[in-house]
């Protein structure tokens, strides 16, 4: 009787993708195999292992010895053990535990021809753990063992267009700067006109492209010797005369102007007279004439020997000017000499020597973005690891999670890359006129780590009856506050600091640089900040989230901006990137960025154009606040008075965001006691305690949180010191007959 349901409650089945399914009898040593429970540090989910060592027998010990002879040690052998109760014969079989054979210690022995062989830890999790690193294409529909997969789904994104700051400095403030001489002659005219640009260099800019030095292509720059040569605005060297040459767009600019001079001495033959003034011209796309645009007050008519050294102000001045494609812009002094009317076929001249004392020019890029200019296609979280693990496993529905499940906190995190932004087709020639495919690479480490950039996240795999799956969730699922394993009264306890969570450091933001071509990061808020904490006397320990995937606004904007239908054969060092968005569902069915009214009470500031600004949930302050504070807190708690310190950032400090009347300045500090409380302290707790099977029921079971079934050893553990209660967190657990346990102190 004992053997009938023995048989009836215990099923072992081999498995190998060459050989297939085999049920076989029961190995030899199967009931002595234990069960441990781990904290891993890196999924912080919460693994079993099962220390067993087999012997095979009949079809099992051929069919292995098969694999091993053709197949070598390398190939998968999966053993499966199936329960199902003893009393109920219509109950159906559930996963008792995966495990995978290692053959590289297969043994014949040579007095039963049995085979002896240990396991290790397999199934889904180990599968995971092994190809974690691995970067697969997952637009490319067959998975690492070629199983053809259906095609990854996608949804409509409609990007959220951005005003980008733009901002550029030319200055000269070189007291005794000489202007090049204006000189000027003409034959058989009654006027003369010729023009110098002030004296300009580039400070810092954010338009490389179109910003230049002027005199750029002139031979005598910063001398005193005048010009031989007169540059007019429309020649063709004009563009050593210009601090905007040939606008790459349709622009607009808002300039504002200092410049204080004085002229120092005038050379002149056969002029009558003279105007002088600084005026504002443009050059029209293939123009070979100046516009004036503006003048400032001109020194019209004047008498050299009354107005020399003479000291001149233009104070802030300011304009705003819209420019087609292709124009340019130049501020320059000017001449327009009058000559007497009967000089035909004759010179005359003057040249005129100028003191620049000071020359300030700030060029602001105000242009209006173009909202619609292309239409994106982006990935829910769910469906992007849900492809990553069929890439790894060739199965397909193996993901759950409640955060990216409809209704979820984190299910419109949508996510692109750089070559879907600009709206580039499946397949496209780049600039060698080669036939390529958009590919969207990725690593399950790569995804869990960026995701883990939102909050702390946890993964495991859980079994649900015959199948194995991937859960991902938030890490305080792992941190539960019911009590289902009560473990009654222990001695010999052994409490240690956990000094690994004392951190002095904390870091957190995206790895990639801020360095954009053509535009610099100033105004972006998404980068990296580091955190000072007032721990000194211990080891140091950093707290560091990086995210792979993007979320700054700058980079992606400037990448939508070269759409396909214009740049279809211009790369860009930002088209593999993938993006991370916080994203919303409009009515039509269409994904869009969240704006600042749907995370804040009131308008952000500290950056340029709030109401176009996206992702600023995502920057680091709100991320280490709203996400990781509380488990940064764990070792700090003492202190409630302390705070975290802001130490840098790669990124625009000047950010301040207010959430359910909170603000909080990028650039600020937070006190511990304002902090979320941690779950846990940072306190190890050691001790040994009899496994009985009712404890070991409980640890093995679960329990109804909220209508969903949560892992018993998610919640607390309950024991008894000296007749007090005290409750910690699963760490990891020996079990045998003698079991030792690891917990983390609770922290409720």
């Amino acid at each position: 009787m004992e053997n009938i349901e023995r048989i009836n409650s215990v099923q072992y089945q081999l498995y190998s993708q060459k050989f297939g399914n085999l049920v076989i009898q029961e190995p030899k040593g199967w009931s002595n195999d234990t069960e441990s429970f781990e904290r891993d540090t890196k999924s912080r989910g919460i693994t079993s292992k099962i220390d067993v060592d087999l012997e095979f027998f009949g079809n099992a010990a051929d069919y292995i010895t098969n694999v091993y002879n053709s197949l070598g040690i390398q190939e998968k052998v999966i053993l499966t053990k199936y329960e199902k109760s003893r009393t109920s014969l219509s109950e159906e079989w559930t996963i008792k535990y995966i495990q995978e054979l290692d053959l590289g210690n297969y043994k014949v022995i040579s007095r039963t021809g049995n085979v002896s062989v240990s396991s290790r830890e397999g199934g889904l999790f180990s599968d995971i753990k092994n190809r974690e690193s691995d970067k697969y294409d997952l637009l490319n529909n067959l998975s690492a063992d070629e199983v053809d997969l259906v095609n990854l789904k996608t949804e409509i994104f409609q990007p959220l267009g951005k005003k980008l700051f733009s901002e550029s400095k030319l200055e000269d403030n070189q007291i005794g700067y000489r202007v090049n001489g204006f000189r000027f002659g003409r034959t058989g005219s009654v006027t003369g006109k010729t023009v110098r640009s002030i004296p300009l260099n580039v400070s810092y800019t954010s338009n490389a492209k179109d910003i230049n030095n002027p005199f750029n292509s002139a031979s005598s720059n910063n001398s005193t010797t005048p010009h031989s040569e007169s540059y007019d605005i429309g020649s063709n060297q004009a563009i050593g005369d210009l601090f905007f040459y040939a606008a790459e767009q349709d622009v607009t600019l808002k300039l504002n102007l200092n410049l204080i001079y004085r002229i120092t001495k005038v050379q002149t033959k056969r002029s009558r007279a003279v105007d002088f003034a600084v005026k504002l011209f443009v050059t029209k796309k293939n123009s070979t004439f100046d516009e004036l645009y503006d003048t400032f007050p001109a020194e019209q008519n004047f008498n050299p020997d009354n107005q020399l050294n003479v000291e001149r102000t233009i104070s802030n001045y300011e304009k705003t000017i819209s420019l087609n494609t292709g124009d340019s812009l130049g501020f320059m002094f000017t001449t327009v000499m009058n000559y007497p009317g009967n000089f035909f076929a004759k010179t005359g001249f003057m040249d005129v020597y100028a003191d620049v004392l000071k020359s300030e020019l700030i060029v602001e890029d105000i242009t209006a973005y173009e909202e619609n200019i292309t239409i994106s296609k982006c990935i829910k979280p769910l469906v992007f690891f849900d492809r990553i693990v069929a890439k790894i496993t060739g199965k397909t529905g193996l993901v759950k999670s409640s955060i990216f499940e409809q209704g979820g906190d984190y299910e419109n995190i949508v996510l692109d890359n750089g070559l879907w932004a600009r709206g580039f087709p499946d397949s496209y020639q780049d600039s060698s006129d080669e036939e390529q495919k958009i590919q969207l690479i990725s690593s399950f480490k790569q995804a869990f780590e960026s995701f883990n950039y939102l909050e702390p996240l946890c993964w495991f795999t859980e079994i649900v009856g015959s199948t194995e799956y991937l859960r991902i969730e938030k890490a305080t699922h792992t941190q539960q506050n019911f009590i289902a394993i009560k473990l009654g009264s222990v001695d010999k306890i052994e409490y240690e600091s956990s000094s690994v969570d004392y951190f002095s450091k904390v870091e957190i933001g995206q790895k990639n640089s801020l360095e954009y071509e053509g535009l610099n990061g100033l105004d972006e808020t998404n980068g990296k900040s580091e955190f000072s904490t007032f721990i000194t006397n211990n080891k140091p320990s950093i707290y560091a989230v990086n995210s792979e995937f993007r979320t700054d606004a700058t980079g992606y904007e400037l990448t939508r901006r070269l759409p396909y239908i214009l740049y279809a054969k211009e790369d860009t060092k930002r088209d593999d990137h993938i993006w991370m968005h916080d994203a919303k569902v409009l009515p039509s069915g269409v994904i869009t960025h969240k704006i600042w009214q749907d995370r804040f009470d009131t308008k952000p500031i500290g950056v340029y154009d709030a109401d176009t600004c996206w992702n600023l949930w995502l920057s680091p302050m709100n991320r280490l606040y709203y996400g990781h504070s509380y488990s940064v807190q764990r070792g700090l708690y003492h202190y409630p008075n302390k705070k975290i310190t802001f130490n840098s950032s790669n990124a625009n400090q000047n950010l301040v965001t207010q959430n359910n009347g909170r603000i909080l300045p990028e650039s600020g500090s937070l006190t511990i006691e304002s902090l979320p409380l941690a779950r846990v302290e940072a306190t190890k707790i050691n001790f040994t305690f009899k496994m009985t099977q009712t404890i070991d029921k409980m640890f093995k079971g679960q329990t109804d949180v909220n209508g969903k079934d949560v892992l018993n050893y998610f919640g607390l553990i309950e024991y008894i010191e000296g007749g007090i209660k005290k409750y910690g967190r699963l760490v990891k657990l020996e079990s045998s007959e003698e079991a030792n346990i690891t917990l983390i102190k609770a922290r409720l």
